[in-house]
């Protein structure tokens, strides 16, 4: 398995120097980016291929992908997000984005469901002539009001028929949800990208934070889970800190 970091391009080397084998960026400032300042971002990532695996916070809050009127943006969001990640070298696109994926309050859930879904296979379409997965990432209900486990995500991947549709699970989510390892172990198979942050601070996980982070990493390794795991969460601004993070969970 390859352990990274939820981070910025900017700061690609300094995450790489502190042990990360790989960085996640997140996909909206990035599409946002003028040319000018993507080529920038762009040229630093050039000088480390292969280490910008994953990406998340694929949509803004303000693209709504459910209720009676979707915004006309998506698919022209979706189409220059994939051409801009698969310059960078991006195999994982993580589908969270709670905000814009959510039901509104009085719309059929079953119809909402049925619009993200149709949404992320469109992502998966687009993407998959780049080589790039998607996955819907599982979100606790504070944060969106669906698809809220592994098996959410999973199913939901299974369903599709698609190749480069995988599942996903988040251990922060995983743990504020009452997940068990048990419900997660019928799934690896399916998983292309996991998160991991410490299931109450959401922060780098430590030796001392009372959470179980081997029985989480064994379960996914007797799955045959070899894919990225990427801290998501808040970490100090002290590198040091951040290269003890990634000491402690390769020793697991």
């Amino acid at each position: 398995m390859k352990f990274g970091l939820c981070t910025s391009i900017a700061t690609l080397e300094k995450s790489l120097e502190a042990g990360a084998d790989f960085i996640e960026v997140n996909n909206s400032p990035l599409c946002k980016m003028s040319d000018e300042e993507f080529q920038k971002n762009l040229e630093i990532a050039k000088k480390f291929p292969g280490t910008i695996l994953a990406t998340n916070g694929f949509f803004p809050p303000e693209i709504t992908l459910t209720g009676e009127t979707q915004s006309p943006e998506i698919r022209p969001w979706v189409e220059k997000s994939v051409d801009r990640l698969s310059q960078l070298g991006v195999k994982n696109i993580v589908f969270g984005s709670g905000k814009a994926r959510n039901c509104p309050e009085g719309f059929p859930m079953e119809k909402a469901l049925e619009q993200v879904f149709e949404v992320a296979c469109m992502i998966a379409d687009i993407a998959k002539p780049y080589g790039i997965n998607l996955t819907i990432e599982p979100l606790r209900k504070e944060e969106s009001n669906m698809i809220h486990t592994a098996a959410d995500s999973c199913n939901m991947a299974r369903r599709s028929g698609r190749d480069n549709f995988r599942g996903h699970v988040d251990f922060y989510h995983f743990m504020q949800g009452g997940e068990k390892l048990r419900d997660l172990i019928p799934h690896i198979d399916i998983l292309s990208h996991v998160h991991i942050a410490s299931p109450v601070l959401r922060k780098e996980p430590t030796a001392d934070d009372c959470a179980d982070y081997k029985a989480f990493l064994d379960a996914l390794r007797s799955g045959g889970y070899d894919g990225g795991i990427s801290l998501e969460g808040g970490f100090s601004k002290d590198w040091n800190d951040v290269a003890e993070y990634f000491r402690y969970i390769k020793s697991l």
